[in-house]
């Protein structure tokens, strides 16, 4: 089942300085950037709270920033409490909650896997039902990545193009196969919402 990630200029609720802990409005009914409306009432959470972690850029292989200690339903929203690691425990967890509480970042991404859902006539996807497997902090919303992995992909097509395979550095392979791997479930995707849409014609 693909993963869909999405990253939402969202809002920072509640900020307990003691605790260091916020709240976040992870999602909404409202249609997104990329034109998809998420129902809230379709959100899956029984699997990410059993190791409910709040990543940073959604690298798996960095530690942790925080705890997310609770995440409920309310008017229309997915609200979700966010304990940060205590102060000095790690840099990039204190570089983060910084920036939040000033105000710097205010933008989350959720990682989810659609279940259920259906192409719209004025374009985009509905979601029904989904479950959440990633909530990270990032520093920009929706699209921006998108258009960084296209530019990398295109980028080092161009260089490969003029390469002998043996002349490539292995550094510059392995970040070719990361853009070509985003690329591809960009792709899959769309291919996913064309199908649908022409189902129902």
């Amino acid at each position: 089942m693909e993963l869909i990630t999405k990253q939402l200029a969202t809002e920072v609720k509640e900020v307990d300085g003691e605790s260091r802990s916020m709240t976040f409005v992870m999602s909404s009914e409202s249609r997104d950037r990329d034109g998809d409306i998420i129902e809230v009432s379709g959100w899956e959470l029984d699997n990410f709270m059993k190791n409910p972690v709040f990543l940073v850029f959604h690298d798996q292989r960095q530690f942790p920033i925080g705890k997310v200690e609770r995440i409920w339903a309310e008017e229309g929203k997915l609200l979700g409490r966010v304990r940060f690691a205590d102060k000095g425990t790690y840099e990039t967890a204190d570089i983060a909650y910084e920036l939040y509480k000033q105000g710097v970042m205010s933008a989350v991404s959720v990682s989810f896997a659609g279940k259920s859902y259906e192409p719209m006539e004025e374009g985009g996807l509905r979601f029904t039902s989904q479950e959440l497997y990633e909530l990270s902090a990032v520093p920009v919303p929706a699209n921006a990545e998108a258009v960084a992995v296209a530019r990398k992909a295109s980028n080092l097509g161009a260089i490969l193009s003029e390469a002998e395979p043996e002349a490539i550095a292995p550094e510059v392979a392995t970040e070719l196969d990361e853009a070509l791997t985003e690329a591809t479930k960009a792709i899959a995707r769309m291919i996913s919402v064309l199908e649908g849409t022409n189902g129902n014609q």
